[in-house]
């Protein structure tokens, strides 16, 4: 598994174990989309998960912007520490 493979499943498991709803985002023809789209507690928050100490690239840089500038809650997430922090504000 990958560093990044790996960073997404302890998010999987994590939503799993708290009862978040964690989708994998897919948008045909249109690159750099975040990786997971996360929902509790009528909260949505757009996870871009990267490898530990990898940044998002350019894309995908631009599609975050494109999505906040929208009113959209976008976060990346590098870590288990990261990952925790957002399902810790999701959750409450």
């Amino acid at each position: 598994m990958t560093p990044e493979g790996r960073v997404e499943d302890y998010l999987c498991r994590q939503c799993k174990k708290r009862g978040v709803l964690c989708y994998k985002f897919t948008s045909p023809s249109n690159t750099g989309v975040p990786d997971r789209i996360l929902v509790c507690n009528g909260k949505t928050i757009f996870v871009e998960l990267k490898a530990p100490g990898e940044t998002p690239r350019k894309k995908q840089l631009y599609v975050i912007r494109k999505l906040k500038a929208a009113g959209a809650d976008v976060r990346v997430a590098d870590s288990n520490e990261t990952i925790s922090q957002i399902l810790d504000e999701i959750c409450n």
